[in-house]
């Protein structure tokens, strides 16, 4: 009998999660939902595909989520998003590149009140589960 993944383990779930993302991309269009859930969406594809092995398509998403947050007033969403960004381009990107983002979504985050957020951690441990 085989144990089960542990928590936080992406053993034997790659085919799973390439059909879920198919599922997604059809039933949830661009014209569904709020722009969180739009954005929650990018989160989801773009660290999915990161974990795929797919960097460019997982930073393509990412980009995507930051500029949909910058046509609202959003502030916390668009720190946020740059946040994730900042995060995965730490793991598929270039190091500077990662530095300067985090930097900046961190100066955000402070700017509204929120020099620590569980957001961090959350971003954190879904782009280190990144296949480069």
């Amino acid at each position: 009998m085989n144990d089960p993944p542990q928590p936080g383990s992406v053993a034997g779930l790659a085919p799973d999660l390439e059909s879920l993302l198919g599922q997604v991309a059809d039933e949830f269009t661009e014209q569904h939902g709020t722009y969180r859930d739009q954005i929650n969406l990018h989160y989801a594809r773009g660290f999915a595909a990161a974990q795929l092995g797919e960097p460019a398509l997982a930073m393509a998403e990412l980009h995507d989520a930051v500029a949909l947050a910058d046509t609202t007033q959003d502030v916390l969403a668009q720190s946020l998003t740059r946040l994730a960004r900042g995060r995965l381009l730490g793991e598929v990107g270039e190091p500077g590149a990662a530095e300067r983002a985090l930097d900046a979504a961190y100066g955000r985050l402070a700017h509204i009140g929120l020099p620590h957020t569980t957001w961090n951690t959350v971003f954190r441990r879904a782009a280190a589960l990144a296949r480069v």
